[in-house]
């Protein structure tokens, strides 16, 4: 495993109007053998990028939506992990986007992410909290769930 990065990144909560949450599968080209998992939109920022310009840009070129209003940050987290043969530690900020629906157009992926991410739907809160699939950030289901019941915090919070 090279020795990879660390890195600032933005994720995106994209909320339909079901308050259903988008997120991608995927699984790491350099290790099929783990298998796959679910996470929300975004990644790495770019240099000189402010966490709400990254998660723009992310959720554009991952989704084809252009926002233009994002809530938050409403959480924080650091992830670790191996991908594509480098170890990565990342510090995400998350990110609320609302919209009423939306077709999702991935044509905007880079190389790597048309590689790694093989599908994507629309969870509604009870489907993340009985699924058996890998989904990231682990508790997901619950932080949601105190988002959608109106506890949006006023700071980011640690999420696991």
């Amino acid at each position: 495993m090279a020795d990879g990065s660390q890195r600032e990144a933005a994720r995106v909560l994209l909320l339909d109007e079901q308050d259903r949450l988008l997120l991608f599968r995927g699984a790491d080209p350099a290790r099929p053998d783990l298998g796959s998992w679910w996470f929300t939109p975004g990644g790495g920022l770019h240099p000189g990028e402010t966490p709400e310009g990254g998660a723009r840009r992310e959720l554009f070129e991952e989704t084809g939506l252009a926002a233009d209003t994002l809530e938050g940050p409403v959480w924080h987290r650091v992830a670790e992990f191996d991908f594509a043969g480098e170890h990565y530690r990342q510090s995400e900020l998350f990110f609320v986007v609302r919209v009423a629906t939306h077709e999702v157009d991935t044509s905007g992926f880079q190389p790597l992410e048309a590689s790694a991410i093989d599908g994507h739907r629309w969870w509604s809160l009870e489907e993340l909290r009985t699924t058996a699939e890998r989904v990231y950030p682990a508790a997901l289901a619950a932080e949601l769930d105190r988002l959608l019941a109106g506890r949006a915090p006023a700071t980011p919070y640690e999420v696991a």
